[in-house]
């Protein structure tokens, strides 16, 4: 929607960001087959959102791009720029098992997509 999202004050914003761009992803590669597999109805109204198979087009871009800047998190330069880390930080733990597993996920599950959804594409509700 659009409306503010208020994220805590001091030097962690962008961490609580790419955590919730982490659970964004995750939410949606763990729907996306099942929404697809069946016709999905406006949450307001009458209509249909998706025919049966196009959720996969649902803002598909942006999850790509979600997965490939999660691939980042345990990169040393994007820790400095993004995360104003000083030089030779530790990488925790948590962000270097999301920089693998993000891209890894997305490739995973948008592999079963079938051939016929790939080329169709929906940025925005």
């Amino acid at each position: 929607g659009a409306f503010p999202l208020p994220l805590r004050s001091g030097g962690t914003r962008h961490s609580e960001w790419l955590d919730f761009l982490t659970l964004s992803l995750a939410d949606w590669l763990e729907q996306v087959e099942g929404a697809s597999s069946k016709q999905v109805g406006r949450p307001v109204g009458d209509g249909v959102l998706w025919p049966k198979g196009e959720a996969w087009a649902y803002r598909r871009e942006a999850y790509a791009e979600m997965a490939a800047l999660l691939a980042r998190r345990a990169d040393p330069a994007f820790r400095r720029s993004v995360l104003g880390e000083a030089e030779g930080s530790e990488v925790p733990p948590e962000d270097a098992a999301v920089a693998l597993a993000a891209p890894a996920m997305h490739a995973e599950v948008f592999g079963r997509e079938p051939s016929w959804s790939r080329g169709i594409s929906q940025p925005t509700t």
